[in-house]
Parts: C-alpha cells; sequence; structure tokens
C-alpha cells in the first residue's frame, strides 16, 4: 500500500507535480524548463502502478518528456527522454542531471541527532568485500560524491541508496542505468537533496533525434519503529522489486534453486559422467548446462582454445557436439533437468569471422584491438545477433539464458564519440541492449535471463527488468583461493537490495576436496545456487551428499526472496560469527542462517529475532537435526541461542508458526 504518512505523501506529490523531473545545461546556460501539470496515461499502466507524463518544449524545438509509474507500494518511477524537433542541431547539451530530489527534512535539536546518513554498499569487482555496506554521515552543509569509474554501472558502488535523514523518514533511490553515473547526496538546515548526473556528457541531437536519458527511482518512508540497519525501509523497497521489477518466467516468482555446471570446453564423455551420477543418485537439479569454451572460430571444428579470445561466432564446436549442441540439451532433459548455456553475445574478437563477414555491426577500439563490441545502438546489429542466437536457443529449448559481459566498454563508447555528441555512443548502447532485451522477452517470455557482467557488474535497477543474477553476484568465486567468509558478506551486503540473486560454490571444475564441503554450499545458498556437476563416478556416500546439499538447498530457496534482517554485522573476517534471518511480511514463517568461522571463539551465539508476532507459537527446526522445540514470538524476539560447537560450521533453522 501507499505509505499513507504525511512526510511521504508530500515528497511523492512534490516529484510528482512541483520538482523538476530533470535539469539541463543547453549552450552552457541552465534551461528554463517549464513541464506541464502530470497527465494520466492510462493506456501506459500496468499491474501497481499508474502512468503519467509531463512536458515541456524549449525555445530551440528540444521536447523534454518525462515518462512516470506511481506504484502501490509508494514509489515513484521516472525516465526523462530528450527529442529534437527542429530542423537544425540541438543547442548543447552537458552533463543533464536526469533527477534532483529534494526532501523537507529539518535537523533535529534533541535528541542529539544533528546529520543524516547515507546507506549504500561498494559494487563488484570479483573481491571479498564486493557489496560490502556502507555508511556516511552527511552533515550539516556537507556532501557526498559518488560516480562509477567506468561504464558498468554496479562495478565501484551499487546504484542503490537509503538516505536515513535521522528522524524516523527518510527515502530511497535506485539508479535504472547499466552504464556510467554519479550521484551527489546534500544536507542542509531544513532540507536533504540528491542530484544524480549523467556526466562527462555535452551533445547535439540531430533534427528528429531522440534519446532517453537514465531513469530514477524513489520510495520516501516513513517508521515509527526506528532501527538503525533501517531494515523496514529495506524491506519495501525488496518487495517492490520483487513484485513489480524483476521478471516472472511462467507469471511466477523465479523458482530454479540448482543448477548444475560444465566446463563448455569438455567432451561428450564428460557430460556423459556428469548426467549419469545425476540421475543414479537423484541429484534433482533444476538445470544442466555449459559455461565458457563451448565455441569454434572460423570454419574449424575445435573449440578455440582460449574461451575469452574466442567469442563471436556462437557456433557449438563440432568436435565437442559431435550430434549437435541440441543432442546434450535432449540428454539433459532425458535426465529431468532444463538447459542452459553461456555467452557473452555483445562482443566479438576482431579476428573471428563474424566481424569479418559483417564489421558494420561492431565497434572497434584503439586500446584494445582484440575485441569488437557489438554496435547494440544499431537495430540491424541486434537483429543480426539475435539471428545468431535463436538456432542455438531453439535447438537446446533451454531454460536459462546465461550472459556475460567481460570487458569494460569505456573506450568504445568514448571513441566513437564525434565531436559535439561527447556521451551519446554510450546512451544509444545501453537503451538499444534494453530494446534487445524487450525483443528477446517478447519472443522467449519463459527463459530466465541469467545477469553476469564480469561477476555483478550491472546489476542495476533497469538490468533487474529483465534478468536474475542466477549464477553469481560476484566473479570472486571463480578463483580456486575463495573464501566462503566473502561469500557470506555477498549475501548479507546485496540482500540489502536484490531479493532474488544466486552465486555459485566454486568453479566449473573441480575436485571432492573443494566441491564437497558443506559449509562452502550453504555459504552460497541464496535464491539459488550453481554446482559443479561431479565430473567422477561417485562413491555412494558422495552421492548422498550431493542429494542432501540439491534438497537442502530446495529448503531453503523459497525464504531467500522474504525479508532480510540482518542479525550480525557485515564482517568478512574468520574470527566473527555473520548471521541473517528471513521472515514473511506476515511474520508466519521464515529462516535464520548463522555461521561460526574457523577462527571464531564462540561456541554459541544469541540472536533476536524480528518481524515474528510476539502472541504466537512457532515451531522451529534444524535443517539436520529436526525439530528443536516450539517458542512463542515474545521469547524469539528477546533471542534465541545458536550453538556450533565446531568451528568452520553453519546452522540453518526453519520457524513457522503453529495454529
Amino acid at each position: 500500500m501507499i505509505c499513507k504518512d504525511a512526510y511521504c505523501q508530500k515528497l511523492l506529490s512534490s516529484l510528482l507535480e512541483t520538482q523538476m523531473p530533470c535539469s539541463l545545461l543547453l549552450d552552457a546556460q541552465e534551461a528554463a524548463l517549464n513541464f506541464s501539470p502530470p497527465v494520466r496515461t492510462p493506456a501506459d499502466d500496468g499491474p501497481g502502478f499508474l502512468a503519467y507524463r509531463r512536458q515541456t518544449i524549449t525555445d530551440t524545438g528540444l521536447l523534454v518528456t518525462a515518462a512516470y509509474r506511481l506504484y502501490d507500494c509508494g514509489g515513484l518511477y521516472w525516465t526523462v527522454t530528450l527529442q529534437n524537433q527542429s530542423d537544425q542541431a540541438s543547442s548543447l547539451i552537458e552533463n543533464p542531471e536526469f533527477a534532483r530530489i529534494v526532501s523537507d527534512a529539518p535537523l533535529r535539536i534533541a535528541p542529539a541527532v544533528n546529520f543524516s546518513r547515507l546507506l549504500y554498499n561498494r559494487g563488484s569487482n570479483a573481491q571479498a568485500v564486493d557489496w560490502q555496506p556502507l555508511d556516511e554521515e552527511i552533515r550539516e552543509y556537507t556532501h557526498l560524491l559518488l560516480q562509477t569509474d567506468n561504464s558498468r554501472g554496479t562495478d565501484r558502488y551499487f546504484p542503490y541508496f537509503n538516505f536515513d535523514l535521522g528522524d524516523g523518514t527518510g527515502f530511497i533511490t535506485a539508479i535504472g542505468w547499466s552504464g556510467h553515473w554519479q550521484a551527489k547526496f546534500s544536507r542542509k538546515p531544513e532540507e536533504a537533496s540528491a542530484v544524480f548526473t549523467y556526466h562527462n556528457a555535452a551533445f547535439r541531437l540531430q533534427p528528429g533525434e531522440a534519446v532517453s536519458l537514465p531513469s530514477i527511482f524513489v520510495l520516501p518512508w516513513k517508521t515509527d519503529h526506528y532501527t538503525k540497519d533501517c531494515a523496514d525501509a529495506f524491506n519495501v523497497f525488496r518487495r517492490f522489486v520483487k513484485e513489480y521489477i524483476m521478471p516472472k518466467p511462467y507469471g511466477k516468482e523465479f523458482s530454479l534453486p540448482v543448477t548444475m555446471r560444465a566446463w563448455g570446453n569438455i567432451d561428450p564423455q564428460g557430460h556423459d559422467v556428469r548426467i549419469e551420477n545425476i540421475q543414479k543418485y537423484h541429484l534433482r537439479a533444476d538445470s544442466y548446462g555449459i559455461d565458457a569454451g563451448w565455441y569454434a572460430l572460423g570454419e574449424g571444428t575445435e573449440p578455440y582454445p582460449d574461451w575469452f579470445q574466442g567469442v563471436g561466432d556462437w557456433r557449438p564446436a563440432p568436435d565437442i557436439f559431435p550430434n549437435g549442441i541440441g543432442a546434450l540439451a535432449a540428454q539433459a532433459k532425458a535426465a529431468g533437468m532444463g538447459f542452459w548455456m553461456w555467452f557473452e553475445f555483445e562482443r566479438a574478437v576482431s579476428s573471428s569471422k563474424a566481424v569479418e563477414e559483417n564489421p558494420q555491426y561492431y565497434l572497434k577500439s584503439a586500446k584494445n584491438p582484440l575485441i569488437c563490441a557489438v554496435n547494440m545502438a544499431d537495430p540491424a546489429a541486434r537483429k543480426h545477433i539475435l539471428h545468431k542466437l535463436r538456432p542455438i536457443i531453439d535447438a537446446t529449448q533451454m531454460n536459462i539464458f546465461r550472459i556475460d559481459f567481460n570487458y569494460d566498454p569505456a573506450p568504445y563508447f568514448t571513441e566513437w564519440d564525434e565531436p559535439e555528441r561527447k556521451g551519446l555512443t554510450q546512451l544509444h548502447y545501453y537503451n538499444g541492449l534494453y530494446a534487445f532485451f524487450e525483443e528477446f522477452r517478447a519472443i522467449y517470455p519463459n527463459i530466465v535471463i541469467d545477469n553476469c557482467a564480469g561477476g555483478g557488474r550491472r546489476m542495476d535497477l533497469r538490468m533487474c527488468h529483465y534478468s536474475i543474477p542466477v549464477m553469481c553476484s560476484s566473479d570472486y568465486f571463480c578463483w580456486k583461493d575463495f573464501e566462503p567468509e566473502g561469500i557470506q558478506g555477498h549475501t548479507w551486503g546485496i540482500s540489502r537490495w536484490i531479493p532474488i540473486s544466486g552465486d555459485s560454490c566454486g568453479s566449473c571444475t573441480g575436485n571432492t576436496s573443494i566441491v564437497m564441503d558443506t559449509y562452502r554450499v550453504r555459504s552460497s545458498m541464496r535464491s539459488s545456487i550453481g554446482l559443479a556437476a561431479p565430473s567422477w563416478p561417485l562413491t555412494p556416500e558422495q552421492g548422498q551428499w550431493y542429494a542432501k546439499m540439491v534438497a537442502d538447498m530446495e529448503k531453503v530457496a523459497p525464504y531467500m526472496s522474504l525479508d532480510h534482517y540482518p542479525l550480525t554485522n557485515h564482517d568478512v573476517s574468520d574470527q566473527e560469527w555473520i548471521a541473517w534471518q528471513r521472515c514473511d511480511s506476515t511474520g508466519e514463517q521464515g529462516l535464520l542462517m548463522a555461521f561460526r568461522r574457523k577462527n571464531a571463539i564462540e561456541s554459541s551465539r544469541t540472536f533476536a529475532l524480528r518481524g515474528l508476532n510476539p502472541q504466537k507459537q512457532y515451531l522451529l527446526t534444524d535443517i539436520d537435526s529436526g525439530e528443536l522445540g516450539i517458542f512463542s514470538g515474545e521469547a524469539l524476539a528477546k533471542g534465541f541461542t545458536v550453538e556450533i560447537p565446531q568451528p568452520r560450521n553453519a546452522k540453518i533453522i526453519f520457524f513457522q508458526v503453529l495454529e
């Protein structure tokens, strides 16, 4: 429901009706933009939101349109589009502000809270500290400036922010843009503001040319039960993303708990062993598939020896798929699984047949001559790529289309910008990418697009419209020496914002000492998990272990998209405990996951559970040992003690209301 509090209603009304949806510098002068009042556009309504539009046109013929969505949860989402309606090049548009949000927020005198806080997170750089939560004080007449370093929107900072104003109110903002952005958060005695800019831009639009700026979502919040972690506000946002943003294959919430992973460049006998293990020990995987390295270049029959340098032609190597890729997918289907494949369709190596035959569809860079970027701004290039992908998709009837994006595209964007067109290549590229996904989902509405970009480097709100991070939110798991504590920290951090995400327990190749590790697997459990398909003939004991891990994941997965409550601080050291709770919004059911790390001295910790009904009775069940007893919600809120006698172990405990 929309927040009925006067603060929330006032901010929403102001954003929709009086505050400017954008600010433009035209020929070095701030433009006087006189936007019309909001007009309802019912044809653009959707489930859970009403659509509005505001427009203005400058003296030079630049039409500025802001398209709004007002959601049931009390959030407002808008995108500004610029179109040159004159018969000559537009004024020079510099560093357009695609959102400026100003909130009334008098600084409190007593109790002594004379500052606001910005709660946000690091981005993804294949490190243990990826998604680390950050908490920055913003005092009177100070500001905090954040921005990306390159053109993958979540590589340095996560573009999701919670501005806690210090009086039980605040507002969450999220950027819907996969490239570079800049955000400035400021505090004055009577107000707080957030300004979002498409920076390093200076361009003129040609007659008739249109371009959409990055999108912004704003969610005001107020609580009478303030907690420093602002969990209630974060959970309203999580529910919004789950209900209205993330894809729903077959009209339902994503549910593919277990994927089995294999490397792309293995012989057919290797798949036989893996699938035989899955069948023999009833490992109920939802999908079996192959990662990179499955493709041949040119007219060759062998897979390209370097997976990174072999992308582009997207032709399964005949030497490893003598009966075609569809035969492997059929083998997986016969074992009761779907099928997935890895692609990095936005690039190709410069020496590939794809580039040789159709150079007009690719962007080249002097800084990176090995790689060519597909020009996603070109409808013909998008059609060409889709034409190359569809035969493989159709032959395999895959249920997960795994995408990757393993390079910084910034040099391609800057080198292809023409004079007085700085920033336009990127704008057109990403809007073209979104158009590609729209077309893809229209053709394949029930295929899940797995969002990977060198890990989690493009996990902004706009990408969440089309994709889900099924198998990883950071490439940290790829390193052979990765520590589970880092993965636990990733789950803690990203769970503030993204309700549905997955991770993988190591790379596609592994051995028993790495793969068969209960602590490591449980550290990677979220809404989904990628497990290396066992590549050796399993013993009965090993088969039983795999079967339990799969069964445990099936139990855990449905709870992970529920409300998230951190029960410890975020920490990636091996000397601490880390724990979190999931609970549905009615307080009926949920789970607790706790990890005692290898050098943590304490053998038990007591956690105050949250979101429960104090008047109800709850049955608690340990995933390993069974029922633990019946406890009142009031008692659990005061504290429940979790015992883990041995270091480097985890507990998963479910709770359910007894009627």
